[in-house]
Parts: C-alpha cells; structure tokens; sequence
C-alpha cells in the first residue's frame, strides 16, 4: 500500500487561473495589473471594470482556477468537502502573498508590452517534500488505525496535513530572486487581450510550484 501511495501523492501541478479579458478604450498597464489582481489577490473589480465584465463573471473564472490547481493536488485521492476546502482556502491564502510590480507600458505594431517585476513564490512541493509529508502521515495514520486496510482516512489525513504545510506557507512565504517578464497586449480584433503567452509567463513565474 505504501508505495502505491507515494506513487499518487507525488503528482503535483500547479495550474494558474487564466483570466481573459479584452477592453476597447485602454489602459494597457493598468490592465495587466487589473489581470494579475484578479488571478492572484483575489481582486476584482478593478479588472471586471477595465473588461467591462461583470464581478462575478471574473470571479468566477479565478475560482474555476483554484478549483483547477487543488484538483491537481489530489491527483489520484479522494478527500472530503471539509479537507478539499481547506486545501482551497490555503492555497488562496497562499497566492495573494504574490509580489508584482507593474511598470510603464510602450506602444508596438499590434499593441503594448509591459513590463512586470515579480518576486517568485516558492511553494517548495518537490517530490522530496511530498513524499515526506505522505510518509510523515503514515506514520500517524498506521499510529491510530494500525489494522486498517481502507485507504479514505489515510487520504483525507495527508489532504489535512498538505493544508497545514499551506497555511504555514501562507504565513511566512518563501521568495525567489526578482526577474522581469515582459507582458504583451495585442489587439484582437477592436479589442485587446493580453496573449496566452503572456498570461502562461507571468503565473508561473509568480507561483514556482516545486522550486525550493
């Protein structure tokens, strides 16, 4: 069973909210920093303004996000709603902590780049950690059931202890070193849209899932 475990627990992604949005009168810089609030501070309404959208359209869209990335965590284990939520409530907890700063935005052919400095968010879920913090809760697991052959428990105590590690990381996030992505804008149509490109770069590099 041990190893059966470690072989699901291990399989971690995280897989940022890709917010699209499109204006027609245009405030480029403003407009990716609208973007980047709304996928990482869990604020809207600035961004559903720029997109003439309504709030709970493009909250909508970020919650489908944090769905996507705690789905990606319990890869292969089922948990219950309490441990799910708390897994989801930490995470969020985790990506407003993101460090941007958005800079100046310069005309081109097809519409604006804008450069962005971010301070990536390490969450440190390498395989090495996450096989410690299964084997870590095994250990409790076979400690208070050691008969056990039903699996349920064991999932819903790693589920718990993955949402402890995130609200400690929460509470003192750990940094990478700056760096600057270039963000481009371009029109689509008689609108603007920051490219998938763009969108892909800027949250990975806000969010470092397995990086130290």
């Amino acid at each position: 069973m041990k190893k059966r475990l470690f072989a699901l627990l291990c399989m971690i992604t995280v897989v940022a909210s890709m917010v699209t949005g499109c204006v027609t009168s245009f405030d480029a810089a403003g407009y990716v920093k609208g973007y980047l609030d709304s996928t990482m501070k869990a604020d809207f309404d600035e961004y559903a303004k720029l997109c003439d959208s309504n709030v709970s359209e493009v909250e909508k869209v970020y919650n489908e996000g944090i769905d996507k990335n705690v789905s990606s965590m319990l890869t292969g284990i089922t948990v219950n709603a309490e441990t799910k939520e708390s897994i989801r409530q930490a995470l969020v907890a985790v990506f407003k902590n993101a460090k941007y700063s958005v800079g100046k935005a310069s005309k081109t052919d097809n519409g604006f780049e804008v450069p962005v400095e971010i301070t990536p968010l390490h969450l440190g879920l390498t395989t090495e950690k996450c096989t410690e913090i299964a084997k870590d809760t095994l250990k409790k697991f076979q400690k208070k059931n050691p008969k056990a052959t039903d699996t349920t428990q064991y999932y819903i105590m790693y589920g718990d202890a993955l949402a402890s590690y995130l609200n400690d990381l929460a509470k003192k996030p750990v940094y990478g070193e700056k760096t600057t992505v270039t963000a481009k804008v371009v029109k689509s149509g008689k609108k603007y849209i920051l490219d998938t490109t763009s969108q892909n770069e800027l949250t990975t590099t806000l969010i470092k899932a397995t990086e130290k």
